[in-house]
């Protein structure tokens, strides 16, 4: 997870980035397949990051299950 730097914007709150939460694929340039489960990341950046919004910019063909809690 990396942080835009607190301060860049007129808003509050923190703006970050990641690889897609629940990744399944096969990699072609990092070394092997991606594996993730989307349960443990989704706590993970609840717990550990205090995210409490998520915008995916996928296609439903790359993450066809809606994620609604």
């Amino acid at each position: 997870m990396s942080f835009v730097p607190e301060g860049a914007g007129d808003r509050p709150g923190r703006l970050g980035l990641t690889f897609a939460p629940g990744k399944q694929a096969i990699a072609q340039f990092m070394g092997g397949p991606w594996a993730r489960d989307l349960d443990v990341d989704l706590r993970r950046l609840i717990e550990v990051y205090g995210v409490n919004r998520l915008v995916l910019l996928l296609e439903n063909e790359i993450f066809p299950r809606p994620i609604t809690r």
